[in-house]
């Protein structure tokens, strides 16, 4: 399986068996585990690890708030701003926030993981 399925799927990024999220629901603040059920592997490497979690959480919003600005502006108002789409945004924003807590966590914690030590890849 691939890092961006495993990732998709909140799966272990090294094995992608375990489970990340202890609930299995996108739209909720669920805690996560430890360290991963199959490989043991440690998702929080040291205190405050998910600092930058918080970067890969803003440029998800960025990608949100511009898909539902072009969404907004091309098929509900004639011209590009108006002041109906501030809470538009908002509540865009407010409804995806534990979908973009769980996936930037997620990203965060694959972009550590050492890559050849993956199940997939054959060292010669």
């Amino acid at each position: 399986m691939s890092v961006l399925l495993s990732v998709l799927k909140c799966k272990c990024p090294k094995c992608s068996k375990g489970d990340v999220y202890k609930k299995h629901h996108f739209f909720s603040f669920s805690k996560m585990n430890d360290t991963c059920s199959e490989c043991n592997l440690l998702f929080e490497k040291e205190p405050g690890f998910f600092f930058g979690a918080m970067f890969v959480s803003y440029g998800l919003v960025v990608a949100e708030c511009v898909a539902v600005f072009v969404a907004c502006g091309v098929l509900f108002f004639d011209n590009w701003f108006s002041y109906f789409l501030i809470p538009i945004l908002l509540g865009a924003v407010l409804f995806l926030a534990p979908f973009n807590f769980r996936f930037s966590r997620v990203i965060w914690i694959a972009l550590f993981v050492d890559k050849k030590t993956r199940p997939e890849t054959k060292l010669n």
